[in-house]
């Protein structure tokens, strides 16, 4: 007898959270953060499914947050999935975040100082430039330390090479001034102060 009341007070709810998704479903609904009025032609059933009674605009600021979150609370997945997207944009669609992670959490020493370089440090380095003429094939990728790929620039994997080679010869603060320069103008190239 119990069991049969509870089943039926679980059906009634279960009719009286649809009804209510319907309802909401046709007249709109209150967004939970910002309280503004959201119709119904700025949401979808899918929202209504999670129940994710939340305008576009603060939908958009929570996924924000979630990604800065992120890069606190898991710095290696925050990591792989900016090479993942970078991949992507490379035209590399295979490479799913599991396997970055598994790549980059294994030792990788940069093909340029030869050291270790730490997971978060790790980034893509185009072996023949692209405004040298490379192409984003795989076989034109490769992973370096961050400060090595910057001072690169856009110089052939050889001529990278003969500079630091050139660099171990002279003073050593020579070399951390020429170091230290070519850093500084990496940066400004990448980020389009030109």
């Amino acid at each position: 007898m119990t069991r049969r009341l509870i089943n039926a007070g679980l059906k009634a709810a279960i009719l009286k959270r649809k009804m209510v998704a319907a309802q909401r479903l046709k007249n709109g609904f209150n967004c939970k953060d910002c309280k503004t009025h959201v119709g119904p032609s700025e949401f979808s059933a899918s929202d209504m499914k999670r129940r994710n009674y939340r305008c576009r605009r603060c939908v958009l600021k929570r996924q924000r947050k979630s990604r800065r979150n992120l890069k606190k609370r898991s710095p290696l997945k925050w990591k792989s999935r900016i090479l993942v997207v970078a991949y992507k944009k490379y035209g590399h669609k295979i490479m799913s975040v599991a396997r970055v992670i598994k790549t980059i959490s294994k030792t990788i020493t940069c093909p340029y100082c030869k050291q270790i370089v730490p997971p978060l440090e790790i980034s893509l380095d185009h072996i023949i430039p692209k405004s040298r003429g490379g192409n984003d094939s795989l076989s034109n990728l490769q992973y370096t330390c961050l400060s090595c790929n910057i001072m690169k620039g856009n110089l052939l994997d050889d001529e990278f090479r003969l500079l630091l080679q050139f660099l171990e010869t002279v003073s050593k603060e020579m070399s951390m001034a020429v170091r230290r320069r070519l850093r500084a103008a990496g940066y400004m190239y990448r980020h389009g102060h030109r």
